[in-house]
């Protein structure tokens, strides 16, 4: 999995099962310095979807509720449609979990 990648790589990483949690996650870290550097979403989440809680997460950065985040999409596929809505939502990139695993 993703997560263990990046465990592998020695970096913290936290869960999140769902857009909510993860703008709760987000949210508890605020503006501090130790706040997250890179949001790794899938764009089929419960509850919230990947576009929704990166344009969520867009807002929250312009109004200064929590620092800079890239927020990177992750689909089973993707096409030019997810790509560009993704780009629209605040997404940096969109990647296949295909080409991860």
């Amino acid at each position: 999995t993703i997560k263990n990648l990046i465990k592998k790589l020695n970096l913290e990483c936290d869960n999140a099962n769902s857009g909510k949690e993860a703008l709760e996650l987000l949210l508890s870290k605020g503006l501090s310095e130790d706040n997250y550097q890179i949001v790794l979403m899938d764009l089929n989440m419960p509850i919230k979807d990947g576009f929704e809680t990166a344009q969520e997460i867009s807002n929250l950065i312009a109004k200064k509720r929590i620092g800079q985040v890239k927020i990177i999409g992750l689909s089973a596929l993707v096409g030019d449609d997810q790509l560009t809505k993704g780009i629209e939502c605040g997404m940096e990139e969109i990647l296949s979990k295909e080409t991860i695993a």
